[in-house]
């Protein structure tokens, strides 16, 4: 499993450090963990992006 994650960051040329070791979580745990935070941080910027667009679209229209 962890050479998976290994071959993932070296694709993506990212460095892995560990800076605390006493969490009794799984690594497999701690991995999902970041990743699905990092997607809730991308879809909620992206939401963002488009609801500000849609939102400056409505106020063009209604100038007019």
């Amino acid at each position: 499993m962890a050479s998976n994650y290994k071959y993932l960051f070296q694709k993506f040329r990212t460095e892995i450090v560990v800076i605390s070791v006493g969490d009794p979580k799984l690594d497999s745990e701690q991995a999902f963990e970041e990743i699905a935070s990092m997607l809730h941080y991308y879809l909620m910027n992206m939401y963002s992006k488009r609801r500000n667009h849609s939102i400056g679209l409505d106020m063009k229209v209604n100038r007019t």
